[in-house]
């Protein structure tokens, strides 16, 4: 659940306000770490997987409608991001498994 103060930093980083923003990242950075952690099971990738979750919300928060969403919106965005990293794995590990078979 957002506060009062989430959504005024939500509002000024829809502005443009970069360090607003970046509370919210301080905010919200343990819940991302643990949403993609708890469908990934990699603790290294969840770094990059949050670092991308943040990036993807910075370029969207301009249209994000309803401040109080905010937190369901961003985990949202961490489980897609945490999915395509698993498909990518499965992926590479398919394409490797195959490769192996060829010679």
């Amino acid at each position: 659940m957002e506060t009062c103060e989430d959504e005024q930093w939500i509002r000024a980083a829809q502005g443009g306000d970069e360090a607003a923003f970046g509370r919210l990242v301080d905010r919200y950075k343990d819940t991302v770490f643990a949403t993609v952690v708890a469908i990934t099971g990699d603790f290294e990738a969840a770094h990059d997987i949050g670092q991308e979750t943040f990036l993807r919300a910075w370029f969207g928060i301009a249209r994000l409608e309803d401040a109080e969403s905010f937190g369901p919106w961003l985990r949202t965005i961490a489980r897609n991001r945490s999915r395509t990293f698993l498909v990518s794995c499965l992926r590479d590990s398919l394409t490797k498994s195959l490769n192996l078979g060829e010679d």
